[in-house]
């Protein structure tokens, strides 16, 4: 591939320097890196997906391309319309939407902040993770209790979103982990103004959740989330 031109900016530093109203000056990302960094956050989410807007989400009314109910669907999309910074949790087989939906928040979330604070990871990439700097001490994780405490140090509200909590085998130290991330969420949802957007899809059932991780984690998300969508019995339960 070509180089990129340099910017001319920044002359490809990233950072510019504006006047401090003092007579002095101080650095500040430059449009090119910001849209760098927002282009990589959307780039987490898979080539498929990446096209989900809030403001383009439809009811699909062929069946063989959504399994979802169209007045489901309905509701769903009122829903996110009306709270797209809400914290949502989806429970659900494959091909009900479960991913555009949170697709269309992440494009949200990350647009809105200039990819500031926003962490996307599937589960099972999550935990292996953890596991690696638990045990050889290898970079900081993308998701982890730390970093969550990093990005409100720095005033920013962090917007955690969680996929495929299926493929994950539920060990003791999947468990404790997320039960540690999860429990940092939830007190700072109901214990900061801002609070935290989370983000959660799985294949499983709530019973089957609450089976592989524990009735206290799926209490602390059902608390965190102004809506939980359960796909199963094709009859939305939201809460709230």
């Amino acid at each position: 591939m070509p180089e990129q031109p340099e910017c001319p900016n920044c002359a490809g530093t990233g950072v510019r320097l504006v006047p401090n109203g003092h007579g002095g000056q101080h650095a500040v990302s430059c449009a090119c890196a910001i849209r760098d960094r927002i282009n990589r956050q959307l780039s987490r989410i898979a080539p498929r997906d990446r096209w989900a807007r809030i403001d383009s989400l439809s009811v699909c009314d062929d069946p063989m391309k959504c399994f979802s109910p169209m007045d489901l669907q309905r509701q769903i999309i009122d829903t996110l319309t009306a709270n797209p910074d809400g914290s949502f949790a989806f429970f659900g087989p494959s091909g009900y939407g479960k991913t555009t939906y949170l697709a269309a928040l992440w494009h949200r979330a990350v647009t809105q902040s200039n990819g500031r604070g926003c962490f996307y990871q599937q589960t099972y990439d999550m935990v292996r993770e953890l596991r690696r700097y638990e045990f050889d001490r290898e970079d900081t994780p993308h998701i982890c209790r730390q970093v969550i405490r990093e990005a409100m140090a720095k005033r920013l509200r962090p917007h955690v979103f969680l996929d495929e909590f299926d493929k994950v085998s539920p060990t003791d130290f999947a468990r404790n982990s997320i039960h540690e991330l999860v429990d940092e969420l939830y007190q700072l949802a109901v214990g900061t103004p801002n609070g935290v957007q989370l983000v959660l899809a799985t294949n499983l059932d709530r019973d089957e959740f609450m089976d592989a991780w524990g009735a206290n984690i799926l209490r602390r998300v059902e608390a965190i989330c102004e809506a939980v969508f359960d796909f199963f019995p094709e009859i939305m339960t939201a809460r709230r």
